[in-house]
Order: C-alpha cells, then structure tokens, then sequence
C-alpha cells in the first residue's frame, strides 16, 4: 500500500532540504531509482513529482550581461544569446501550457527525468537519456516533448545541428496535432529553430525562416527579435538600404517592444554607413526622446517593453550623432557630442572610441597640439586598435605641426613593431612624407611593402593610388598602368558605401590609369578610360582641368583633332585659373594647325604668347604662328614673326629656319634689297645649315628677277662648285639656262638646258628644259631640230582652302569673349560662303543672338525674318522667335505676344509651352488677370507634363493663395507636390501652409510630415516644415510632440537661424509660456 502525500512530503523535506548543497544529486537519485524500478502507483508518482519540484526550487541559472558593441557581428551573437538566455524558462511556460495525453506512468517519468537532467545543466546526461527514450518510445504521445528538451540540450551543448533537426521534429509533432494552428508553443519553438540556424550560419535559411515565423507569428513575443535578426542578416550581406528599411518596418509594426530602441540605434548606425546623415540625426533624436520616455515612466501607461538597459541605447545616440556631425565636417557640433558622449558615460564601452574621434575633430579644426596631446593619452589604452590608431594620428599630428623629422620616426618605429596592429597605415604615411618630399625611390619602398601587409579595402585603395603616382614620377608607366588597375578593380568590387570618398578614389584611378596609357603610346585605350572617367565624374570633378587635359593629349595622339580641339577648349572655358592652362593653349592652336584651320591657329598661338609671355611653347608658338600666316599670304605679319624667333632664341634649330623663311617671305613680298641682306645674314650665321644652298640659290635667284642676269649666273655657278651634288643642281643650271636665254645669249642657254637634260633626265626641270632648247633652238635659226623637241606640259600648283567648321568655332570663340561685334560678323560671312551648309541655320541663329547681345534689334529681326523664311521647320529659327520675344517684352508687349504666338504654332512642344506660360504672364504684367488665369489653364490642358505646366500651376496656386481659397491652392500644388526636387518640396509645404491657415492643424501636420517622407534632402523646407508642424502641434495643446519637432529642427541646424528659432520656441515652452 502506497504511503500518503504528507508522509513522503515529511520525508522528503527530513532528508532533503531545500537549500541543502546536495539537494539536486539526491532528488536526481530519487528519480533515477524510481525510473529503474518502475512506478507502482499513485502515490510514487506524486513522489516523483516532489522530487522534480526540488530540482525546480534549487534551479537557479546566471546570466552574464555583455555590453553591445557596434560591430554587427557582435550585434548578431549578442542577440543570440539574448535569445538562449529564456530558454529553460520559456521551456517551463510551455510545459504549463502544452496538453496532456493519456501516458504510462514508465513514459511520464522518464520524461520528468530527462527535463529534470536538463535543469541542472547537466546536457551531456540529458541528451543521451532523451535518445534512449526516443529509441524505446517510438509511438510514445510524449516524443514532442523530449524533443523539445533533446534541443535545448543539444543547443547548450552547440549541437546547433542536431537541435534543429529536434525542434523540426517538435514542430512536425505540434502541427500534426493543432491541424496547422498556430499557437503559442510553435511560436516558440519556431524562435529557438531560427536561432540555431544563425548559429550554424546558414544566413539564406534563416532568411527563409524568419520571412516565414513573421507571416505565419506576427502576435509572437518574440516577432520583434526576429525581425532585428533578419536587419541584421542584411546588414552581414552588405545589404544596407533593405536593413535601414527593415529596422524601420520593425520601429512601426513594434513600437512599444524591447527591441524597439536597438532597432533605432542600429538604424541610426546604418544610416551613417549610407551617408545618410541627416536621418542618422534624426533617429538619434527619436531615440533620445524614447530613451527619455522610459526614463521618466511615460510610456508604462500604453504598455510598452523597456529595453534590457537604457544606458547601451543612450551611449550609442551619443556617439551615432557625433560621428554624424564628424562626417558633416560640423566639427564644433561633433565636438560637443562627444565631450557629452564621455562626461556621461567616461567608462563605458563606447568611451575610447570617442576620445579617440575627439581628438581627431580636434586635429581637423587646426588645433594640432592640443590633438597631439589627446593622441599621446590614448596610446596606452587597453583597446589594441585604440592605442594604434592614437599613435598612427599622433605622428600625422607632429606632421602637421611642421615637425616631419619626428613625425618619419614615430611612423617608422610603429611600422616595425611586429604585433602593430596598423603596420599597413603608417606605411602608407611613411610613403606620402617621401612622395611629399620627391623621395620617390623610398615612397616606392614603403608603399609596396603596405600594399603586402594591408588586408583592408580602403587602406588598400588608398595605397594603390598613391603608389601609382610615385610609379608615374618614376616613369614606370607599366608598374603605374598595373597600379591604377588594381585600384578601379577594387573599387568597382567593393561597396561604394563603404569606401569613404568612393568617387573621389575612382576618379584618380582613372585619371591614373588614363595618363599611363597615354605616356605607354596606346592612345586609343587611353580615349575611353578618361571619356568614362569625364562621362562619370567631370560634374563634380575634383581635378576635372587633369581629367580634360588628358582626354584631350591622348585625343591629339589618336589623331582625332577634332575631338582634341572640343576638348582643350571645354578646359579653357570650365577651368580659366587651370595650371594645364599654357598646355590648353598650345594643344589647342595645334589642334587648329594640323587640320589647315590657320586663322584659328594665329589666334590660339597669339593668344598663348600673350598670356604666357615665358612660356616654354615660345619657339614653337612663334614658328607655327609665322607659318601659319605664311599659309594664310599675310608675308608682312609672317616676316615679323620669323625675325622675332631668329633674334630672340639663335641658336635653336628652329631659329635657323625662321632666319631662311624670313628671307623667303620678303622674297615673295618682293622686297628685294631686303630678302638679300637676309640671305647673306643666313649663309653667314648658319655656314653649315642643310639650308645653305637654298639660301645661295635665292642669292642668284634675285638678282635674275632683278634682270642682273650675268651676276644671277656667277652666283649660280659658285652654288654649284661648292654644292655639287646639291638637290638644287638640275633648278640651278634650268636658272643659268633662263638667264643666258633672257640675256639673248643662245648658245649659251642651249647648253645649260642641255645639261639639264642630260645629267638630271627625271628631274621635273628636265621638260621645261627640253622645250627651253626648242625655243633656243628657233632663236639660233635651227628650225628642223626645234621640231624634234617634245611638247611641254604645263605645272599646277595645290591651293590651301579653309574648312568651314573652323570659321563657324572662331565665331563661336568670339561670342563666347563676348566679342559680338566680331562675332555677328564671322557668322554672317559664313552664312554668306557656305549658303548650302547644313551649319548654315545654325550660323545664321547665332548672327542673331550677336545681334541680340548688342542691342541691335533692327538686326537681330532681320536675321530672325531670314531664318524663319529659309529655315521656317528648323528648331533655331523658332529659338529666334521666341528669344526675340523675350526681348520685345521689354519694349513692346503686344509685339511679344504676337512673337509668343507665333512659336505656338511652330514649335515643338517644351517651346510652344514656354510661349504659352510667357503670354499668361504678359497679360498678368498687363494686369489682364482673367486673360493669365485662362491662359495658364490652357498650357495645363495642352502640356500637363513640362516644366512650364508645374510653373504655371505654381502661379495659380499664389494668385488662389492671396485670395485665401486655399482649396485652389492644394489642387494645383497636389501634382507639383510629386516632384522630387526643390519645387517639390516647396508644394508640399505651402500645401501644408493651406491647410494651417484654414486651422486645420490636424491636416496641416500630415503635410508636413509627408513632405519630411518624401523629400527629407531638401533641409530649408524641410527645416520650415518642422517648425511650422511645432506651431500646429502648440495649436492643438500637444506640447510634447511640439518639443520633440522643435529637437529635431535643433539637431538638424543647431548654429543658424532655424535652431535659433526652435532653441527660442523650445526656452518658451520649457519655461511653461504661452
């Protein structure tokens, strides 16, 4: 007969106290020889059951409370183990609630004997006896349950493996019995199943099984957790704009869970990686607000969860919004964030970094001893990184401090540390003190040896460029070449968000890459690097005056002037202080020479000389210039321009052939007595010259055209006994020949056109030869052998044509100086020449706009009249009309409206729309108001989508707004409200303005708010929309939301005139005034 209840409770407590040591190893005793044995009735069940409730009682499990790092990895195992830490109580509320199935006595103790070794830790023992049961009970309605325990012994045992496979099968087993209910229990177990995934690091099945727990458990207590994992999950793949957005779904579906400050931290923290730094600002004010919320007890009342410490959130708003202001460069703001961030919380586990940060907005505000000092007391921080990094930033410290010397040493004693945890850093350091110093040899050594011991991205990149401009100063265009690469592959691999000045990087290594291949002669490669390196970056370039330069060069060498030309001159006209300046200048009056455009290149070479009067293109410029005006037939300004060279720079090569054209133009300009003194001043400065025999030839040549004709001979002669074997041989004796001939002397002649033929037969002298002795022949009386001389053929010479282009750019070039005088002139000229070009409309509207431009209006019609009457379909003769009208608004409105009108009816549609929108404002500025309503109407009904249609609904809605129907107001702001830009935002916020003005606060706000939705970039309007929503909220008697709108106006723009503002409205409130 079994003993009653009280007897085995007596003798359980004699034996057995409750706070005795030995207490668990007895009750598990009890257990295991009341397993063994069997149970033989109720009261040893009850027994056993006592015994299981001392184990309960004398169960206690502690709990380590870890503080949270920013790092994500420690995010993820932190929440991890938040979620292990309730295991075996969340295990015991499940036993309460699981259901009760009709079970053998033999089942029901095993299973109190399994749970029992599990509460005591003892994992190993449980999980073996929870086999055995599996293995013996195999139709046990009990195995759900041992499996649930199986898990979480294998959990603690970091079988993450075997515990998932336990709780799919206690999920299975719980399913199969709820006919697919959810229920609390599932939830549960589904948690702990999703956290043993993320500990085996099966990332893509756990993705997979959360977007599943929180479809299938949104009520679950734990959905909230979850759904931080999956943030977390993106956020590990790099994924940072979907985390951002799933930490923000988690802050509205949970607003009032645990995880609901972690989540803005965490959001606030990816908002920085996404250079997102106002909204980083205001989640950091967001979070201040709760943390203050639960500080105070607030939120008690709507029942919200606290977080596990207010004290991690708090750290971690304190420093997010430092770091925001650090990378605003708000340096003051940054200052003071983390001086609050350390007089808070000077020990806590964010504290170092923020010294260290401190230290470095103190570097970067020019206070580099005060920094050195900050950096020398982080040195002996226990935070390894800490401590590098303070050494690392000290020497760039005493660098900037002018103190290079010690500076080199610092960093060179750090890179020699063996266990220097930023070796790669102060090497790259190392290497820009000596490329900084022209030691290029040694930048070269230290930077390669950073590039072996670096593992990181950014410092990686940054080492890669430099070490491809110390190549590039070098000349080792191959090792720059590879350099440069390397960089682009590196940043077209890595995420651009991580990589702090991702454009800038990218566009040195093209840049880098592009002048390698350049100086390597592959100039065709080069055209595309830096063409994409310009297509990507040139709007906000940061050396746009290298990156056109260097398009232009390999464009010059490819051949492609043209390309060339457009190119040197975009760099002139973007960048007019550019040091590439003088070589713009030169490459584009090269440009202008090597494609026959010389006028053009008269005025590039002039203009180089002009303002750059020492430059080292100055030989060169004065050579091309005086050839181009030789090709142009202006002798006069080339003479002057060869004398120039030959007198200032003598003993260049150059100077020798600008002193032998100079002779030869004055010939050409039949000067005479000076083309002679020049010739003589040539053979005698330059006796070895190629060009002496020329020089000697014209010497002869001039006194033949002088008719000196015996003179002309003996100096001929002396050419051909001191030149032989001259070039000019078979020229000189055709010369003599003529001579003789022109002298009457027959015979003589006929000999020297002999010898021509004779010695020189494939000269081209040799024809004219031959028919100089026919006439030589007539003129001695020997008229049958004249006849047997072969006909002559007659000599043709190639002429040199401009290109119409290069009048049309000079035109375009003087417009542009705002020459337009000169302009309207080359314009029409051309217009005149070229009468068929397809350019020609294109001249003719610019003659139009020179007109313009001077106030000619008579001429300015005359030309837009000649368009529209050759050209009447052509988009440039309506862009004369409606420019034209612009300017007759002035003068005569009706005019313009006619003019407007007119356009209308020819122009495409963004034209006709803009002379629609110009005549409602011509009968607005007419004060015809019903005329620019009907007018305005009309373009919205014909052109809704321009950008003339958003203005004019701009403009209706203010005439609307000063009647005050602000109904018209909204509808016509409501489609420009869509816009992303500027004007956007600006109808959203007089939308919101309406609605305030109509005292209808409540409407009013959700303006405001959408337009802080929508376009949260635009800070004055969206700085407006703050403290207007603040003025709705003090309306409507909600001073605490008024505040928090207030605090964000002052996070966002604490030093101007809008902080100002809500610092004042933020005092008055706070003082409890009106």
């Amino acid at each position: 007969m079994s003993a009653p209840w009280s007897t085995w409770e007596g003798s359980l407590n004699q034996c057995c106290p409750r706070d005795a040591p030995g207490g668990r190893s007895i009750a598990r005793g009890c257990c295991n020889l009341l397993y063994s044995q069997g149970c033989r009735g109720f009261g040893e069940m009850r027994f056993g059951l006592a015994c299981l409730a001392l184990l309960l009682l004398g169960y206690v499990r502690g709990v380590g409370d870890e503080a949270a790092g920013s790092n994500v990895w420690q995010r993820l195992q932190q929440a991890l183990d938040e979620g292990a830490k309730g295991f075996l109580w969340q295990a015991e509320q499940l036993a309460q609630r699981s259901p009760r199935f009709p079970v053998s006595a033999r089942e029901e103790f095993a299973v109190l004997l399994i749970e029992s070794h599990i509460r005591q830790g003892l994992w190993e023992t449980g999980w073996e006896e929870a086999q055995r049961f599996l293995l013996r009970e195999p139709f046990s309605p009990l195995r759900g349950v041992v499996w649930r325990w199986a898990g979480i012994a294998a959990f603690e045992l970091r079988r993450f493996a075997d515990a998932e496979r336990c709780w799919d099968s206690t999920l299975a087993s719980l399913q199969s019995r709820t006919a697919g209910a959810p229920t609390e229990v599932e939830a549960t177990i589904g948690y702990w199943r999703i956290l043993a995934l993320l500990h085996q690091g099966h990332y893509q099945r756990a993705e997979g099984a959360i977007e599943a727990y929180v479809q299938r458990y949104p009520a679950s207590p734990y959905a909230d957790d979850v759904l931080f994992f999956q943030a977390l999950l993106s956020e590990l793949q790099g994924k940072y704009r979907r985390a951002a957005e799933q930490l923000r779904q988690l802050r509205q579906l949970y607003p009032c869970r645990s995880a609901t400050a972690q989540a803005l931290a965490r959001e606030a923290y990816v908002r920085l990686i996404l250079r997102e730094f106002a909204q980083a600002l205001q989640l950091a004010e967001e979070l201040e607000i709760l943390l203050e919320r639960f500080h105070r007890g607030d939120t008690l009342g709507i029942g919200c969860e606290p977080p596990g410490s207010l004290d991690i959130p708090r750290q971690e708003l304190l420093f997010v919004r430092a770091e925001a202001y650090r990378e605003r460069e708000q340096w003051e703001a940054a200052q003071r964030a983390y001086d609050e961030l350390l007089s808070q919380f000077p020990e806590g586990p964010l504290a170092e970094r923020a010294r260290l940060q401190r230290a470095w907005v103190t570097l970067r505000q020019g206070r580099a001893e005060e920094a050195l000092r900050r950096f020398q007391a982080l040195r002996g921080s226990s935070d390894r990184e800490i401590a590098a990094l303070a050494a690392l930033y000290g020497a760039l410290a005493r660098k900037m401090l002018g103190d290079t010397a010690n500076a080199r040493q610092e960093l060179l004693e750090l890179s020699l540390q063996p266990d220097f945890p930023a070796t790669a850093e102060a090497l790259l350091e190392l290497g820009q003190l000596s490329y900084e110093a022209g030691q290029y040899r040694n930048a070269r050594l230290n930077l390669e040896r950073a590039m072996r011991e670096t593992g990181e991205a950014h410092t990686m990149l940054r080492v890669l460029l430099l070490l491809g401009a110390t190549y590039q100063q070098l000349g080792q265009w191959e090792n720059a070449l590879r350099s440069f690469r390397m960089a682009g592959e590196l940043l077209q691999r890595g995420d651009t968000l991580l990589i702090p000045r991702w454009r800038r990087y990218r566009e040195q290594a093209l840049l880098g890459e592009g002048i390698a291949l350049v100086f390597l002669q592959r100039p065709a490669e080069a055209v595309d690097v830096l063409q994409r390196a310009v297509a990507e970056h040139l709007a906000n370039a940061l050396q746009g005056d290298e990156l056109l330069f260097w398009l232009a060069e390999a464009s010059y060498a490819s051949g492609d002037f043209s390309r060339a030309t457009e190119t040197y001159e975009q760099l002139l006209l973007r960048y007019p202080k550019s040091s590439r300046r003088e070589e713009a200048l030169y490459g584009t009056a090269w440009c202008a020479f090597r494609t026959q455009q010389m006028e053009r290149a008269v005025f590039w070479f002039e203009r180089l000389l002009k303002e750059f009067p020492q430059t080292r293109y100055a030989v060169e410029a004065l050579l091309r210039k005086a050839d181009a005006l030789y090709l142009l037939r202006q002798f006069r300004d080339a003479a002057a321009a060869y004398w120039e060279l030959a007198e200032r720079f003598p003993q260049t090569t150059e100077a020798e052939y600008a002193a032998y054209q100079y002779g030869y133009v004055l010939y050409r300009l039949r000067d005479f007595a000076a083309a002679e003194q020049a010739f003589r001043y040539f053979v005698r400065t330059y006796p070895r010259s190629s060009l002496v025999d020329e020089a000697l030839y014209f010497l002869g040549w001039l006194s033949f055209q002088q008719q000196r004709y015996e003179e002309a001979v003996e100096r001929f002669r002396k050419l051909l006994e001191a030149y032989p074997n001259s070039s000019l041989a078979a020229r000189t004796w055709f010369a003599i020949g003529n001579a003789y001939y022109n002298a009457e002397r027959w015979q003589d002649a006929l000999e020297a056109y002999r010898t021509v033929v004779e010695r020189y037969p494939n000269s081209p002298y040799a024809v004219e030869a031959v028919k100089s002795v026919q006439y030589c022949l007539l003129a001695l009386g020997q008229t049958e052998e004249a006849y047997r001389w072969a006909d002559t053929i007659a000599a043709r010479y190639p002429a040199t044509r401009l290109e119409e282009e290069s009048r049309l750019k000079r035109a375009e070039l003087l417009f542009s100086q705002q020459r337009y005088e000169a302009a309207f002139r080359e314009f029409a000229e051309f217009a005149r020449r070229y009468p068929y070009s397809e350019r020609t409309p294109e001249a003719l509207y610019w003659a139009f706009r020179s007109a313009l431009a001077l106030g000619d209006v008579q001429e300015a019609r005359r030309m837009s009249e000649q368009l529209c009457r050759q050209y009447p379909q052509q988009w440039y003769s309506v862009q004369s009309l409606l420019e034209l009208a612009r300017f007759e608004a002035r003068l005569d409105l009706r005019r313009a409206d006619s003019l407007y009108r007119e356009v209308e009816r020819l122009g495409d549609s963004l034209q006709a729309a803009e002379a629609v929108f110009q005549r409602g404002v011509l009968a607005y500025v007419r004060q015809d108001t019903l005329q620019a309503l009907t007018t305005w109407a009309e373009l919205l009904r014909r052109f809704p989508s321009t950008e003339f249609a958003d203005q004019a609904r701009y403009q209706l809605a203010m005439y609307w707004r000063a009647r005050e129907r602000y109904d018209s107001v909204r509808l016509y702001l409501a489609p420009v409200a869509l816009r992303s830009d500027e004007r956007g935002a600006e109808a959203q916020y007089y939308i919101g303005e309406a609605w305030m003005r109509e005292g209808r606060c409540d409407s009013a706000v959700i303006a405001f708010r959408a337009l802080q939705t929508t376009h949260p970039g635009t800070e004055n309007w969206y700085s407006l929309s703050l403290l207007y929503m603040g003025e709705c909220y003090e309306s409507m008697g909600e001073v605490a939301a008024a505040i928090e709108a207030y605090r964000l106006v002052l996070a966002l723009r604490p030093d101007d005139e809008y902080g100002r503002t809500a610092r004042s409205r933020l005092s008055r409130l706070q003082r409890g005034g009106p």
